[in-house]
């Protein structure tokens, strides 16, 4: 079906690849560059930090993105988390699932204890992250089994 100009209810989630936790947003402000207001060119506005709900294209700060790297660079709030375990045949991978309100909703995020370091997060923090973003627009019917 036509996606332009359609409306449609999503299931979105990100997958990220680099992630960091904040214990909140000052905190995370001032890693950012934010410990004081700056200066935004000379038309006299001053910006005192990001949003919990920031999100922009990733890799628009770094250098050495390559040209056909496509991700996001998502700040969000954690609602809530916890470890869970999923089987793959007869591998288990253990990571812990949290739900982070961002500027795309409450959002599924997994998140690998062995990849990260998330000996801070808790409910309330702030998760900053490059990530792979995946939207499910399919319908609801479109995994129904048509009746044979």
């Amino acid at each position: 079906e036509n996606l332009l100009d359609a409306e449609r209810d999503v299931f979105v989630s990100a997958f990220p690849f680099a992630l960091s936790v904040y214990e909140d947003m000052d905190a995370f402000n001032e890693w950012a560059g934010f410990r004081k207001d700056v200066s935004v060119g000379d038309v006299g506005l001053k910006v005192g930090g990001f949003s919990d709900k920031f999100m922009m294209p990733g890799g628009m700060t770094n250098p050495q993105k390559r040209s056909d790297e496509s991700y996001s660079f998502v700040v969000g709030r954690v609602v809530s988390f916890k470890d869970i375990e999923l089987a793959l045949g007869k591998r288990v991978l253990p990571f812990v699932l949290a739900w982070v309100d961002t500027a795309l909703g409450i959002i599924p995020v997994p998140m690998g204890r062995e990849v990260f370091d998330l000996e801070k997060l808790e409910i309330g923090c702030i998760v900053a992250m490059n990530a792979d973003i995946k939207v499910d627009v399919a319908k609801d019917e479109d995994f129904e089994y048509p009746n044979r």
